[in-house]
C-alpha cells in the first residue's frame, strides 16, 4: 500500500511552531509537568533548610568574606546563601520540564491528531485515505487495521459501483446506488 503524498508530507513536517497543534491535549499535560517541577524544586530547597536546621539547630551559617584581608568570620543566614541556588534550579527545571513536557504531549497528541484527521477525510467520503505512522509511535498495527478496514470498505463499494452498471438491476435501483456512491471518492 502505497502512502500519499499529503500524508507523506505531514509525516515529513518538523518545526517548532508546530509543537503545540493540540492544545486541548497537550497545554494541560506542560502544565501540569511545570507545576510538578517547580513543587519539586520548591520541596527540595526547603528540605535542605529543614535538614540543615535540624542538624545545626539554626539556619545561620558562618561564612568567610574572601574580600576582606582577615577573611573575618560573618554570620549569614542559610537562606541567604541557598536561595539563589534554589531560584535558578527552579527556573532551568521548569524550562527543562517544559521542554520535554512538550516533546512527550506530542508524542501523545500526534496518535490522536492523525487519527482524528483519518476519520475526517473517510467520513467526507475519501476511501483512499491512507493513515500512516512514525516507526518510533510503536503504532503501526493500528494504522494496519485501519487501513485494512478502509480497504475491504473500498472494495464493497467498487462491488456496488460494479452493481450500479449492471443493466439486470432495475433502472431505479441502479440510479438510487449512482447517487449513493457519487460522494465517494475510491
Amino acid at each position: 500500500m502505497e502512502i500519499g503524498e499529503e500524508t507523506r508530507q505531514m509525516l515529513a513536517r518538523k518545526p517548532l511552531r508546530n509543537f503545540v497543534f493540540y492544545p486541548a491535549i497537550q497545554w494541560p499535560q506542560i502544565i501540569r509537568n511545570c507545576f510538578l517541577v517547580a513543587v519539586t524544586s520548591i520541596l527540595a530547597g526547603l528540605m535542605i533548610m529543614l535538614l540543615y536546621g535540624v542538624e545545626y539547630g539554626s539556619t545561620n551559617i558562618y561564612v568567610m568574606d574572601r574580600n576582606s584581608a582577615f577573611f573575618p568570620l560573618e554570620k549569614q543566614s542559610l537562606l541567604s546563601l541557598v536561595l539563589p541556588a534554589i531560584f535558578a534550579a527552579l527556573v532551568m527545571a521548569v524550562l527543562i520540564g517544559w521542554m520535554l513536557a512538550l516533546a512527550a504531549s506530542r508524542r501523545i497528541a500526534l496518535p490522536i491528531y492523525k487519527v482524528i484527521q483519518w476519520t475526517r477525510q473517510v467520513a467526507e467520503g475519501n476511501l483512499r485515505a491512507n493513515l500512516a505512522f512514525r516507526p518510533g509511535d510503536h503504532l503501526e498495527e493500528l494504522a494496519r487495521s485501519c487501513n485494512n478496514a478502509l480497504e475491504h470498505t473500498r472494495e464493497g463499494y467498487e462491488e456496488l459501483h460494479e452493481l450500479a452498471k449492471d443493466d439486470r438491476v432495475p433502472p431505479d435501483v441502479r440510479e438510487k446506488l449512482r447517487l449513493i456512491l457519487a460522494g465517494y471518492r475510491y
